[in-house]
């Protein structure tokens, strides 16, 4: 049973690698649901988790709170947002997942951050693959990101990043390609991707509904089919060098 499992892991691995071995490296995300507790804002939230004294040893290179604002599906009845943290790598990940772990007990401002929100105790990793490097956060630290899942449909990794690309493009954002490794909802494996639209900040966004109100955004015969759009407010906690 289980070399049958870390075969199975491994050909998802290899599957990944030969669709996007002509984009960057992809890096990872790790992500998890939470609330906010009741007696705080969403405002509260954020401000004393900038105002935290990050440990770049534990801390990933980049540290996000999706807040949701127009969510498909369920997740707006059980949860308020999303924590997403960014590492270079996978050895980072667990290099940086580890410190955190080993960590000394005792309360600190990360610690006494948890009295302020509950978060679910399933988390899912996801390797991430650019597509379109647009500007992100143009004066300001929090913007809008829409996001949606596709079924590739047969169709390969590169497909959707080559959709995603020319999203981007065309609306002028950010976007990028999201394969999961673990956690969230069992789905068959290469059959699922995620598609992250981030935009410079609220103008930029409102600028770009406007091009797909009036024209639509391009759609490709390339078999891919994706469910409806979530809008969320992407804010800023913590950037690494």
């Amino acid at each position: 049973m289980k070399l049958k499992l870390y075969l199975s892991i491994i050909s998802v691995f290899m599957f990944i690698g030969s669709q996007v071995s002509a984009q960057d490296a992809p890096g990872v995300v790790r992500s998890f649901a939470c609330s906010v507790n009741d007696g705080y804002a969403m405002a509260d939230v954020v401000e004393f988790a900038r105002n935290i004294d990050w440990d770049e040893e534990a801390t990933p290179n980049g540290l996000f709170f999706r807040e949701a604002l127009a969510v498909a599906g369920d997740f707006h009845n059980n949860w308020d947002f999303v924590i997403s943290g960014f590492f270079a790598d996978f050895p980072e990940m667990v290099e940086k997942i580890n410190a955190q772990r080993n960590r000394e007990g005792g309360r600190s401002g990360a610690s006494l951050f948890g009295d302020m929100i509950t978060c679910g105790p399933r988390s899912r990793i996801e390797s991430v693959t650019l597509a379109n490097p647009g500007d992100i956060f143009e004066d300001t630290e929090a913007t809008a990101l829409a996001s949606t899942v596709c079924e590739l449909n047969g169709a390969s990794i590169a497909d959707a990043v080559a959709r995603a690309t020319a999203q981007g493009q065309q609306i002028n954002a950010y976007s990028a390609v999201d394969v999961r490794f673990f956690g969230g909802n069992t789905t068959q494996q290469g059959s699922q991707v995620g598609m992250r639209f981030v935009f410079p900040n609220g103008a930029g966004f409102g600028e770009s509904m406007e091009v797909i109100r009036t024209g639509g955004p391009n759609q490709p015969a390339d078999g891919i089919t994706c469910a409806g759009a979530s809008l969320w407010v992407s804010h800023r906690i913590y950037s690494g060098n």
